[in-house]
């Protein structure tokens, strides 16, 4: 899903024409397909078991596949926004002492760990960043690190967070249009 969502985001982002884009993007689905497809004829089990079972609906009502969190953390992460614990988050002492972390990954373990705070804070400032960097392509970017974190909270691990840096400054001084309004200044300034 975050494959679709981050190609349909660069597509959408760049500076092509709305048929190129749509071309573009049906060939994208179309080669996931084809290699999807392949893989099928070597292993008729592996999408049935690794992808297409986990999007079945559940008997408790929601998508078999969503498994991000254990019943216990569910209830724990409950209690204590029925609290206002949630707040500013729990003691990292007691967050590191219980098994919260253990076999949990979503953006509720941020939010029991740093707060609403905590998570405000951090979308602030990678907000923020975006603004003194702009671009269309950043934008995109911005989106998607949005629905990663969703589903994995990783934004301050040291991999996400410089590629998002480094990328948003790279997108606005060296993005597609940037190099090119460059090059005509300096052709400009040399007539």
């Amino acid at each position: 899903l975050l494959f679709f969502i981050g190609i349909s985001l660069y597509f959408l982002t760049s500076d092509n024409k709305a048929s190129k884009t749509a071309v573009n993007l049906m060939m994208a689905v179309c080669s996931v397909l084809l290699i999807a497809l392949v893989i099928n004829s070597f292993n008729n089990d592996m999408l049935e078991d690794y992808i297409l079972s986990r999007l079945e609906r559940s008997s408790s009502g929601g998508i078999e596949g969503y498994n991000r969190n254990t019943k216990a953390f569910e209830i724990s992460y409950n209690q204590l926004e029925d609290q206002g614990a949630l707040v500013f988050g729990i003691d990292p002492e007691k967050y590191a002492n219980s098994d919260y972390s253990f076999n949990n990954s979503s953006y509720k373990n941020f939010i029991m760990q740093d707060g609403y705070v905590g998570i405000a804070l951090l979308f602030l400032a990678a907000f923020l960043y975006l603004r003194t960097y702009y671009s269309k392509r950043g934008l995109g970017f911005f989106l998607l690190l949005i629905f990663s974190f969703i589903q994995r909270p990783y934004f301050l691990w040291e991999i996400q967070s410089f590629t998002y840096l480094c990328a948003l400054t790279c997108y606005a001084h060296f993005g597609t249009n940037a190099g090119l309004e460059r090059f005509k200044r300096e052709k400009q300034k040399r007539k």
